[in-house]
């Protein structure tokens, strides 16, 4: 039986799937946006810090399933983001397990 901390990462996960899928309100499926959140996280982040596991995209919304060894340099660069809006011109939206490394991760475009 899986966990009730398992449970609520796998629930997140599926709600922003059913989102992205059923909200054409964010566009046509985009591989232009995805590049560009690789492209943000490749180039805030140290490649050593984070996995990206899933990236699927629309053009004004992406969601992000990632692992990491250590929360911080995420919240470090969400953080980042929310003051220099300039870098992605987005709204991240998070959902981070530290017990399990984990996260899902929401990005609106303006």
């Amino acid at each position: 039986m899986l966990s009730e901390d398992a449970l609520d990462w796998g629930q997140a996960y599926n709600r922003l799937i059913d989102e992205i899928n059923q909200t054409e309100e964010h566009g046509d499926w985009s591989y232009t946006s995805q590049t560009r959140i690789r492209q943000l996280f490749s180039q805030q982040l140290s490649s050593d810090s984070y996995a990206l596991n899933h990236v699927l995209c629309r053009e004004k919304m992406c969601i992000v399933e990632l692992l990491f060894d250590d929360i911080q340099p995420i919240i470090d660069f969400l953080d980042k983001l929310r003051r220099e809006p300039q870098l992605c011109d987005c709204v991240p939206m998070e959902h981070l397990w530290p017990q399990r490394n984990a996260g899902n991760i929401k990005f609106v475009f303006n």
